[in-house]
């Protein structure tokens, strides 16, 4: 049985969108084979569980229990603003993603719809002798992907897979440990490189070397999505697993700038920033907690904050990359500041 790769996904420039708990907005896909074959496939679901809580995020779960079946059909999709899919070790058969998810997907998002998918060997198992797709293939069309080496990297346990969110991406400076999660037997992981693509870096495999991109964040005129072949249930820390998941929804969701992200119910605005001694936070709505984050994720300021606004000195800071945390009455939004 072929070993299988971790698919880290994990980015991001700021933004946790405000959630409606009572609304469900994300649909959560679950096609990590463990329904149909536990003794065979991890169950992947209590990782992306624990980053979903974590962030506060309204979902709606939905296993596939046979992997020849469908899963969500596109009516189903569309009663929700974001899909999050996962295959898992699953790597054959076309089991990671059936012909008709595929399509549905695509009409999905053409209707707009955001998706993030996790799936180590989705391109092994569909197109097994691909090394490069054309206009028309789903791969280049709605996640960017090129040109790909397909397993190009190989750990085993005990080792680790390292990587950094990409540079201008929304996990920009994030590092991360993944590890092999998957079979009693510990079987490795085996990472897709993105050679050429038309969507940006997400993830940058650092470890083994030599490096290269292993993820893309993807924007094109009607909608968003996020592919990684690093797998983001392996991801070691649950606080990196937890901010990048927040940053992959939050672009997702939509920015307005690079420094400002919008969110329903919830306008926070942070300036200036980049901070040079202090940074101003305010919000239309009554601010009840901040947390500042940093690269490793690290809480370095944890400070509620009634009222619309707050100043924060920032001297004793080193420079770099941070995330700002926000919690109002309308929901959390997280956005990303450079302190210089």
């Amino acid at each position: 049985m072929k070993n299988f790769t971790l698919l880290i996904f994990a980015i991001f420039s700021a933004m946790l969108l405000n959630l409606n708990v009572n609304s469900q907005t994300i649909l959560a896909v679950d096609r990590d084979g463990s329904a149909w074959a536990p003794e065979s496939f991890t169950d992947c679901w209590p990782m992306y569980q624990q980053a979903l809580d974590d962030n506060g995020f309204s979902y709606t779960y939905f296993e596939v229990i046979d992997g020849d079946e469908d899963g969500p059909d596109l009516a189903t999709m569309q009663e929700y603003d974001i899909v999050i899919v996962w295959s898992g070790e699953v790597w054959s058969g076309g089991n990671t993603l059936t012909d008709n998810d595929q399509a549905n997907l695509a009409s999905y998002m053409d209707g707009g719809g955001k998706v993030f998918l996790s799936a180590q060997d989705w391109l092994w198992d569909k197109y097994p002798s691909a090394g490069s797709f054309a206009v028309g293939e789903f791969p280049l069309d709605y996640f960017g992907i090129w040109t790909v080496s397909q397993d190009n990297w190989a750990v085993y346990s005990p080792d680790l897979a390292s990587a950094v969110g990409a540079v201008g991406s929304i996990v920009e400076g994030i590092e991360f440990q993944v590890e092999d999660i998957f079979t009693v037997g510990k079987e490795g992981l085996y990472i897709d490189k993105i050679d050429d693509y038309f969507g940006d870096p997400l993830f940058d495999l650092t470890d083994p070397t030599p490096g290269g991109v292993c993820a893309l964040q993807f924007e094109s005129g009607d909608f968003r999505s996020a592919f990684t072949a690093l797998s983001f249930a392996g991801i070691t820390e649950t606080e990196k697993r937890t901010l990048l998941m927040g940053n992959i929804v939050a672009f997702l969701y939509g920015s307005v700038g690079e420094n400002e992200i919008a969110a329903p119910n919830a306008q926070i605005n942070i300036y200036p920033n980049p901070a040079v001694g202090y940074v101003n936070i305010s919000s239309e709505n009554n601010i009840e907690n901040i947390e500042i984050i940093n690269t490793v994720g690290q809480i370095i300021f944890n400070q509620n904050a009634p009222g619309n606004s707050i100043t924060i000195k920032t001297n004793n800071y080193q420079t770099g990359i941070y995330f700002v945390r926000v919690k109002t009455t309308e929901g959390y939004q997280t956005q990303k500041l450079t302190i210089k």
